[in-house]
């Protein structure tokens, strides 16, 4: 049976229908706060007994009808009705509209399953016989949900990164006084290799002199990047994290580890969002404060604004709702942004065990005492993240929890206990940390209480550091552009009591006032202001300016006075280092007035950034009361690096790096990183980009400017993003530009005529079909025809013709093919 949708049909329609007609009713905008606040639990319908496949008990006829779903427009579909006004709707249009389809009631009518909307709980129909138009309105928390998440969204990579590539940095030193020849040379190198998911690198340090010679390897690491799970295990050498309360020793071993840095677009702490319900279309505008975060169209149902991140503090979140009918709806709250915690359900951890290394940076392979290093953290909500660290050797242990509580309205709170054991000395301890953060538009404060036992220790490799009694640091700031940033902040150290010190003499107490402020566009200013108000009292002072003449270049001065009483002022100028190749130089001068005298120190530096390396020169000229000395350094500084097959000259790659490759081959192209000149194309096409940031989506542009007009290019930008120490190649594909023009004509009772209006099919090498119009007189144009014979086949009048196109090798931009015979027409 056809469906219905002619206008002389609906005088019958309309005494077959019983429409129901229902009024509209007030708009009701159902919204929940994502945060904390009690929102409207969705409503769910009654649940109707399945009867997908029962025949529907009604005659029903098909109809075409304009089907709007809570005023949102869903186009033509076909529905069935059903003479006594009930209307259904297919299932599978249903699907696309409301999330409990498998609740409704199913009804088999012409092998095709149906939703009766009459079935479905708290549904509104009405049904317009002239416009053929039906309207729908559902309960919109049964609407399929809309997720935006406002988190930075990298670029996505147009290709993966290469399965291999290798580095090897180098710096080539010499350093020496006015002897030149009893001077120092020395070599650094890092050698890098990344293959699949793993990295291994290794770093080393070499140096010469008359005195001695001395060899010292520094890191030995193998790497595994699970990017995926965010994961990272290091075998060889590493440093055990250091957290609060704890220790920070150099180690060889195993470690496995959380590694949020693989995706550094990933927020892993709590970030401000919305859950609301929408019954019509609506506007929603999502503000942090007063600035505009987000403006969307969303369609009725519930929808989820989630992962937006500040730099810091509270800030109001207001969300105005304005729906199709101009009506309009605000929901405001504050919201605590801060830099500790985790965001629910995620975690991190690191597990380290290993033997500890001494004397790292001196000797090769020292290692000693077996030691372990762990800890756990995990977000159980956006408020509470709770976690366990423990440390210690086969004598030492040292261990306890890590609490942190983030409140909307009162800030971040962080509190840490431990306790320790040492059979080594019998020595017993504990120590308490707490700390409390907070940030309200222009002010702000922070507060850090500590206390250690006399007998708390914590992982050393031979030096044990000393810990304070008490330890209490606050602070209390206002900053705005229009004043700039104040700070005072207060000090109070307490070392562990002792015979000779009276018990809980405070050692140090001290109050200090900063203050900083941009000045008329190209100036800042900086000044710091300390009194110690215990013995020996005392004042400091530090004031500096900076001024940017241009962009790239910048003017510094500063002047302090410590507690010794000791003055110092220093200057300098000196540009900007340069993203690609360059000259970067600073003329540092410093003028030092102690009780002995006055001290003059004026080094000038040079550094010539080249495509493979960097050539830097330094000179220290020192003029003081007790002697006078001049210093001097060179350095050759650079890197090789192959990724793709190429080996390239560099200058040295702190990161990552990357290949450009132009092919075939142009030379001179100038080539961007993000969007910053960093050189040209060599004469093979290629050039390396040696500051690319690991993990991150990089953006690589060559200028279109400097291709000539003969060459098309795929495309002027690619984003790749390579692992740490590792490299990628990123191609471009250059086509010389040939157009071919001639003219198709065909055979008819012995004579040749122009075949004009007709497309001609060519099939080239790998089964890729050109099309070829043809014009006025058969004359046609082609661009990048492969040279070779090749199929062709056109239809002349109904017929299929079947030729071969001949397109000759030539170097020229613009090849005349003349005329090409096609087929001999039926008469």
């Amino acid at each position: 049976m056809l469906p219905l949708r002619v206008p002389r049909l609906r005088a019958a329609l309309a005494a077959a229908v019983a429409c129901t007609c229902l009024p509209l009713s007030a708009l009701e905008l159902k919204l929940t706060q994502a945060l904390g606040s009690p929102g409207v639990a969705p409503v769910s319908p009654t649940p109707a007994a399945s009867s997908a496949g029962t025949p529907y008990p009604r005659a029903t006829q098909p109809l075409v009808v304009a089907l709007t779903v809570n005023a949102q427009v869903r186009g033509d579909r076909v529905v069935r009705m059903a003479a006594s006004g009930e209307f259904l709707v297919r299932r599978e249009d249903f699907a696309e509209i409301a999330s409990f389809v498998h609740d409704a009631a199913m009804f088999r009518i012409e092998g095709e399953d149906f939703v009766e909307l009459r079935a479905i709980p708290r549904a509104r129909v009405r049904f317009d016989e002239k416009t053929l138009t039906l309207a729908v309105d559902l309960p919109p928390e049964e609407l399929p949900r809309q997720n935006f998440d406002l988190a930075a969204a990298p670029r996505a990579v147009d290709f993966a990164p290469v399965p291999r590539s290798a580095l090897l940095n180098y710096r080539l030193g010499y350093a020496g006084t006015d002897d030149l020849s009893t001077g120092t040379a020395s070599l650094a190198s890092e050698a890098a290799v990344t293959y699949g998911d793993w990295i291994f690198r290794n770093q080393s340090f070499h140096s010469h002199s008359r005195e001695a010679t001395t060899s010292v390897r520094l890191e030995t690491q193998a790497i595994r990047d699970d990017r995926e799970n965010l994961r990272r295990i290091t075998l060889g050498d590493n440093v055990t994290p250091g957290l609060v309360l704890g220790g920070s020793v150099p180690f060889a071993g195993f470690s496995f580890a959380k590694a949020y840095q693989l995706e550094p677009y990933l927020n892993r702490h709590p970030g401000a969002g919305f859950r609301g319900l929408a019954e019509f279309p609506s506007q929603v505008d999502f503000y942090v404060g007063n600035t505009l975060v987000m403006r969307q169209q969303v369609a009725p149902g519930p929808f989820d604004i989630q992962n937006f991140s500040y730099y810091g503090g509270r800030r109001d979140v207001r969300v105005v709702i304005r729906d199709a009918f101009g009506r309009e709806q605000t929901v405001a709250y504050p919201f605590y942004f801060a830099n500790q915690g985790l965001a629910a359900g995620l975690h991190d951890y690191s597990y380290q065990a290993g033997w500890m290394r001494g004397q790292l940076g001196t000797v090769s392979n020292d290692y000693g005492r077996f030691a372990f290093s762990a800890y756990h953290q995990y977000g159980f909500t956006d408020a509470w993240t709770l976690g366990l660290r423990a440390e210690g050797t086969s004598s030492l242990i040292n261990g306890g929890p890590d609490v942190f509580w983030r409140s909307e309205s009162l800030g971040l709170f962080a509190l840490h206990a431990a306790a320790s054991r040492d059979r080594d000395s019998g020595r017993d301890g504990h120590a308490f940390s707490a700390s409390h953060a907070f940030m309200l538009d222009e002010f702000s404060s922070q507060i850090v209480w500590q206390r250690f036992s006399p007998g708390y220790t914590i992982l050393s490799n031979g030096f044990i550091p000393t810990l304070p009694a008490r330890d209490f640091n606050a602070s209390l700031g206002y900053a705005s552009p229009a004043l700039g940033s104040l700070s005072v902040g207060f000090t109070r150290l307490e070392l562990t009591e002792d015979p000779v010190a009276r018990p809980g003499e405070p050692v140090a107490r001290s109050v200090s006032l900063s203050y900083s402020r941009p000045l008329w566009g190209k100036l800042n200013l900086v000044a710091i202001a300390r009194r110690q108000i215990s013995e020996p009292r005392g004042n400091e002072f530090f004031l500096g300016l900076q001024y940017v003449a241009r962009p790239d270049q910048n003017l510094n001065l500063t002047a302090q006075r410590d507690l010794q009483g000791v003055k110092t002022a220093t200057f300098s100028w000196a540009n900007q280092v340069p993203r690609g190749e360059g000259v970067a130089y600073a003329i540092n001068a410093q003028r030092q007035e102690t009780s002995e005298g006055i001290n003059l120190i004026l080094a000038p530096r040079l550094d010539w950034y080249t495509r493979v390396g960097t050539v830097s020169a330094e000179v220290t000229r020192l003029n003081g009361a007790a002697t006078r000395s001049t210093g001097y350094s060179l350095a050759l500084a650079g890197a090789f690096a192959a990724a793709g097959g190429h080996v390239m000259p560099s200058r040295p790659i702190a990161d990552a790096f990357a290949i450009v490759e132009l092919a075939p081959p142009l030379a001179g192209v100038r080539v961007y990183e993000n969007s910053q000149e960093v050189g040209r194309t060599d004469a093979k096409g290629r050039i390396l980009l040696p500051n690319v940031a690991s993990y991150s989506a990089n953006y690589a542009a060559i200028d279109n400017g400097d291709v000539p007009i003969e060459f098309t290019i795929d495309s002027i930008g690619k984003t790749f993003s390579p692992p740490f120490r590792g490299g990628v190649l990123v191609p471009f594909d250059v086509q010389r530009l040939r157009s071919f023009v001639g003219r198709f004509v065909f055979r008819v009772t012995g004579a040749t005529r122009p075949l004009e209006y007709h497309l001609i099919m060519v099939t080239v090498d790998g089964g890729k079909t050109i099309e070829i119009p043809t014009a006025r007189n058969g004359e046609f144009y082609a661009e990048n025809l492969p040279a070779g014979r090749h199929r062709a086949r056109v239809d002349l009048s109904g017929t299929p013709c079947a030729f071969t196109l001949v397109v000759p090798a030539s170097d020229e931009s613009s090849v005349a093919l003349g005329d090409v015979m096609t087929c001999d027409a039926a008469r």
